[in-house]
């Protein structure tokens, strides 16, 4: 089985534009859905002025005045979601929608059905995704998170990572793709594992299997599941997908250089 994910980076700014055409090129910000009010996903515009994703309203304004905020809208994020899984869901056999990095950047998987080039499947898969006004990425893999991270890391609009490539091309590619509670992160940034390969090749006592026995060993090699077998069509994510969380602060220099390291998952 191969799956494709489609990555729609910045997804709220591109449903925002859509419908208020007007803001295209200029510097915009959209808020989360949460509070205290805080940005969501910003323009270029907006982030060659210093704003960034996380920052206050107040913080962003100040380093830019002429910032145009958009309220959160996540009954529109969804509608806009879940028409183009809709309209891609004749190409697949079976698709998933909702995960991802969330709200800011959620991501679709479709199982490639089988007699079709990977490569040209990512191809279709993005022409629909176009015909709905949204920019994209498609990553390739035999499993749903070498799938993501190719998607979401990639510069190119079509990656395709073969079984044989995978571990390869996940292993210069930071931690921050797995979703390790930060004081496990902190430990192993203090250790000076930072990446998924320097993760990967951790001994087997370090790092135990976490909730829902994903292990994420696994998943840093590109052997993780394609987890598509019970793909749901209501927007929800399955147990298996990683989501990227924001960075964490460096721990300070000078921690233990030893890998052997006990961790509670």
């Amino acid at each position: 089985m191969r799956v494709a994910c489609l990555h729609l980076p910045g997804f709220p700014l591109q449903v925002a534009v859509q419908d208020r055409p007007e803001l295209a090129g200029r510097p915009v910000a959209v808020l989360a859905p949460a509070s205290p009010p805080a940005l969501l996903t910003c323009s270029r515009a907006a982030r060659a002025a210093g704003a960034r994703p996380g920052m206050s309203p107040a913080e962003a304004r100040a380093l830019l005045p002429a910032l145009v905020l958009t309220p959160a809208a996540p009954g529109r994020w969804r509608q806009a979601l879940g028409d183009l899984a809709a309209a891609l869901a004749p190409l697949s056999p079976a698709i998933d929608a909702g995960g991802g990095d969330g709200a800011a950047s959620p991501s679709i998987w479709l199982a490639v059905p089988a007699g079709q080039r990977s490569d040209r499947f990512a191809r279709r898969a993005l022409a629909v995704a176009e015909a709905h006004g949204l920019r994209a990425r498609v990553g390739v893999a035999r499993d749903r998170f070498t799938a993501w991270a190719a998607a979401r890391t990639a510069a190119e609009p079509v990656t395709v990572v073969t079984p044989q490539r995978a571990a390869a091309f996940l292993a210069p590619l930071p931690i921050d793709l797995l979703p390790l509670r930060e004081e496990i992160r902190r430990l192993l940034e203090a250790a000076g594992v930072r990446t998924l390969g320097e993760f990967a090749a951790l001994p087997p006592p370090s790092v135990g299997r976490p909730a829902g026995g994903v292990d994420y060993r696994e998943l840093a090699r590109g052997k993780g599941p394609a987890g598509l077998g019970t793909a749901r069509r209501d927007g929800a994510a399955p147990p298996a997908l990683p989501t990227r969380r924001a960075a964490p602060r460096r721990s300070p220099a000078g921690g233990p250089s030893g890998r052997q390291l006990v961790l509670a998952s």
